[in-house]
């Protein structure tokens, strides 16, 4: 039907011959003949064979496919490994590099040879060394500066830890931005080394930092819960610290909530966290609540590996203060010596943590009457305290009320007087107005003031410190017990029998 006559059909044989080809499904003549076009006819003939065709040519594509992906993931994980090793080397050179330092052979790089060599002048070395050994490292450098960053600071040389520590942190937040698992972590241990120098304002931002991070990875799969919890835990003590006990609390009970995601030895971290939660209870006043919750955190510690840890003396130094404070001393003396000897082992003569547990040993000795070793245990205690922390850190003025005491009772009111009244404005600036440590050590002093007969002078101290300890503390509590107790010597000493006998019927309720 074509107009060009070349366009028609020759004969009516060609023309059925198409329609044969077109009802096979097969090219006609009729059509042009394009590959498009006879491929369409070639797939309409076949198309269960096409169709196999097809599939088997996905799956050698996407076996292909998945078989590339496999060999950049082993390129990957290869070139991780071997990173790793490298970093492994390097570290592993540096350390037998450094723990040369220490040895007298004549093969060693040591520069100490023929003599003792200690834990100090080994981070020393180190601390010189590493920023010049890992300047083409960073990561590695970051990390051993928070490794000897964190030593120095269970040295209890916060300067040298705080300057290694801030070099870290800033290493690491060139490196992966400041909201990166590495950052928090030596935010961490950043404000910890604050926090043991008593400067509650400038850790207390940092472990807010931290928290937030940790708050934000929780649902990350390399996330590390027991950085979280110990967070979580130290931020808890500086709440407790400025006077705020409801958050206190509710970050210890954050922390706890991670138990279920620990195993193993990381389990310490909820030892930790209610000794923590503990320490809280007793600054309360709780004292029944606060011995279930250390005998707790004992019982977690005894859980774990036979490693010596160092944190178990906290709980064994809390523990036994409050033993002491109800007046359970036979038990407790066993509990501090035992915390002591393991802050020697662990963290050495100059730990702040040591000198705290003295503290509290003076003053068991002091309700046992054994006046010569409580002057040796606060005479040790206030030489670390004098050497580790600052003259206005909370802990060395508990210290300087326990070694008044001592003197008091020694005779030597006086000079108690002197230490009494500067530690008790002290405390009374560094915490929160109704804090027991405040009103003890003014109790103290109203003592001081009695044993040299300025009654007068003696009886507002007295007073107000018994007040304060029965709102904070608690009517009955043993504490408060102390200082009504010394109230109603005041009375009795300056011929008041009527006002000795208004309080002796306070004193009544604890029988």
């Amino acid at each position: 039907m074509r107009k060009e006559p070349v366009r028609r059909y020759a004969s009516v044989g060609q023309f059925a011959e198409d329609i044969r080809r077109h009802l096979e499904g097969r090219p006609v003549v009729a059509r042009k003949d394009t590959f498009h076009y006879r491929a369409s006819k070639f797939v309409g003939r076949n198309k269960v064979a096409v169709a196999a065709a097809v599939m088997l040519v996905i799956a050698v594509l996407a076996g292909l496919a998945v078989t590339v992906w496999e060999a950049r993931v082993a390129r990957q994980e290869r070139d991780r490994a071997r990173a790793e090793q490298a970093k492994a080397q390097r570290i592993n050179a540096f350390m037998q590099d450094l723990l040369g330092f220490a040895n007298p052979g004549w093969y060693s790089p040591g520069l100490k040879k023929g003599q003792e060599v200690t834990i100090g002048q080994v981070l020393d070395e180190a601390a010189g060394k590493v920023e010049k050994e890992f300047a083409d490292q960073p990561q590695i450098q970051a990390e051993l500066q928070r490794n000897i960053g964190t030593s120095y600071m269970y040295e209890g040389r916060y300067d040298a830890a705080e300057r290694h520590l801030r070099a870290a942190l800033e290493t690491f937040n060139k490196l992966h931005g400041d909201d990166d698992p590495d950052s928090a972590r030596t935010l961490l241990h950043l404000g910890d080394t604050l926090l043991s120098k008593g400067d509650l304002r400038g850790a207390e931002p940092l472990y807010n930092r931290a928290l937030e991070i940790y708050r934000k990875e929780k649902a990350n799969a390399a996330f590390e819960p027991r950085w979280y919890a110990a967070v979580a835990a130290d931020l808890g003590n500086v709440n407790k610290m400025t006077g705020n006990a409801p958050a206190a609390e509710a970050l210890w009970n954050e922390a706890l909530v991670l138990a279920s995601r620990l195993s193993g030895d990381d389990r310490a971290a909820m030892a930790i966290v209610r000794g923590s939660l503990a320490s809280g209870y007793s600054d309360r006043g709780d004292l029944d609540g606060a011995e279930a919750l250390y005998r707790q955190s004992q019982e977690e510690f005894n859980t774990l590996s036979n490693r010596e840890r160092w944190e178990l003396g906290a709980t064994l130094s809390g523990l036994g203060d409050v033993l002491a404070t109800k007046g359970k001393l036979e038990e407790a003396e066993p509990l501090l010596r035992s915390g002591a000897e393991l802050y020697r082992k662990s963290l050495g003569a100059n730990s702040a943590y040591l000198g705290r547990n003295l503290e509290i040993q003076a003053r068991l000795f002091l309700l046992k009457g054994d006046i010569a070793a409580a002057e040796e245990a606060i005479r040790e205690a206030t030489d670390i305290f004098e050497r580790v922390l600052p003259e206005s850190h909370p802990v060395r003025l508990v210290g300087a009320v326990t070694q008044a005491r001592i003197l008091n009772k020694t005779g030597r009111s006086d000079a108690a007087e002197v230490i009494l009244r500067k530690a008790s404005d002290a405390l009374g600036r560094a915490l929160p107005p109704s804090h027991y440590y405040t009103a003890g050590a003014k109790s103290a002093l109203g003592e001081s003031l009695t044993a040299q007969q300025r009654y007068d002078e003696a009886e507002p101290f007295l007073i107000e410190s018994y007040e304060s300890l029965k709102s904070s503390q608690g009517a009955t509590n043993p504490r408060t017990k102390v200082a009504l107790q010394r109230l109603i010597d005041l009375y009795e000493k300056w011929d008041r029998a009527d006002a000795a006998t208004k309080y002796r019927a306070d004193l009544a309720q604890f029988k």
